[in-house]
């Protein structure tokens, strides 16, 4: 049997955009265009995730919580080494039962990457009948 390495998360940290200010309260996006978390505003790359529960001033590195607007789960899959996936809050496809890419063509939609690391991408998959 294979280990799924899921986690529920209701709230998590998340690198602040560089000069960007997290206001306690105020609604937070995730930037697919650059991975990082910034306060909502106008734009075509954000997706509205929670809200901020810390306050803080971005430098790209020092992460804030934000607090999801429902619970969700995440699942560690492994990155494409072909075309991987760069950016948290980009829309991730699948490449086999196990590993998730940055490669629409072709491909099916897995879902949205919450983090990219060395260990791999955190994935919210996106729901049953969703198109």
């Amino acid at each position: 049997m294979r280990y799924i390495n899921a986690v529920a998360i209701s709230q998590y940290a998340f690198p602040l955009a560089v000069a960007e200010v997290a206001r306690q309260g105020e609604i937070a996006a995730g930037d697919s265009a650059t991975g990082k978390i910034l306060p909502a505003a106008v734009s075509t790359t954000q997706i509205p995730i929670g809200f901020f529960m810390d306050e803080a001033i971005g430098d790209d590195t020092k992460t804030v919580t934000v607090r999801l607007f429902e619970e969700t789960w995440a699942y560690r899959c492994a990155n494409d080494v072909t075309t991987p996936v760069l950016n948290a809050f980009q829309t991730v496809y699948l490449q086999d039962g196990g590993t998730v890419s940055a490669l629409a063509t072709g491909t099916s939609v897995a879902g949205i990457a919450l983090e990219v690391s060395s260990e791999g991408v955190l994935v919210v998959f996106r729901k049953l009948g969703v198109a």
